[in-house]
């Protein structure tokens, strides 16, 4: 059966097809390492800061029902990438892609789509504690305030990539256990 778009092999191997993701070719070892090698808000901070280690504190922010989805509310990036939210909004086809593979990713873990949008104060308020902490003189202009949602005795750990898939993982594993 023809497959929409073409693939990409992912980390452990897989062929991975962003534009008709099925569960089984889902790989939470995949997402670990892809997302350990993605660095916040473009590359644009102060030091690197992986998207895995976001994850990891927005699950350990979050309510203990809603901290597995929190960890993997960003693992799309680890198939594709992230986008800056000014630019995101206007690629309509990059936000299917990144729904698709997310409704996938839910389906594969049992993360109903209510979970994954739950988490998004949590994502919301640690986009602000890493804007203040982690971008060179703090948000500058932005059309709201990141001081009034951020989380205040904030630490980042500032992981390289090996140590921030390992903490990923565990994350993982401890939760679904």
């Amino acid at each position: 059966m023809k497959r929409a778009g073409d693939w990409i092999q992912t980390y452990s191997g897989l062929q991975f097809w962003p534009l008709d993701p099925r569960p089984e070719e889902i790989c939470i070892e995949d997402i670990a390492h892809g997302l350990s090698l993605l660095c916040r808000f473009g590359g644009q901070c102060t030091s690197f800061y992986s998207v895995a280690e976001h994850s990891c504190h927005a699950a350990n922010m979050a309510s203990s029902n809603l901290s597995f989805a929190a960890l993997m509310h960003d693992a799309s990036e680890a198939y594709i990438a992230d986008v800056c939210r000014p630019l995101k909004q206007h690629m309509p086809d990059y936000k299917a892609a990144e729904s698709k593979i997310m409704d996938t990713i839910g389906t594969k873990f049992n993360i109903s789509p209510e979970e994954f949008e739950a988490v998004k104060e949590v994502d919301t308020r640690m986009l602000a504690t890493e804007a203040i902490t982690l971008l060179k003189g703090g948000p500058q202009n932005w059309s709201w305030n990141p001081a009034e949602i951020a989380y205040s005795g904030f630490t980042f750990k500032m992981l390289a990539p090996a140590k921030a898939e390992a903490w990923f993982l565990d994350m993982f594993k401890n939760i679904k256990e």
